[in-house]
């Protein structure tokens, strides 16, 4: 899978975006729902790591949101899944 060179401030929004996002669960719980590591989350939450478009998505869904409020910042997450 191709990861999407994003800007570095791009990067760090992202990051803040998931953080906002993820609320009160643990990095953890986040990464085994996407199979992936807890390192891997906390790198994209601190804006250290390019990620593919579809790892967005996966990671979206796992927070109850779009892709697009990730990215933009748009609060349009689905508190059911929180």
């Amino acid at each position: 899978m191709r990861r999407m060179p994003l800007p570095a401030s791009a990067k760090v929004r992202l990051g803040a975006n998931v953080i906002s996002a993820r609320g009160d669960r643990k990095r953890s719980e986040i990464a085994a729902a996407l199979g992936s590591s807890r390192e891997s989350v906390a790198q994209v939450e601190r804006g250290q790591r390019d990620i593919s478009i579809d790892w967005i998505v996966r990671l979206a869904k796992v927070l109850g949101t779009t892709a697009a409020a990730l990215l933009n910042g748009v609060r349009l997450i689905d508190e059911k899944k929180r």
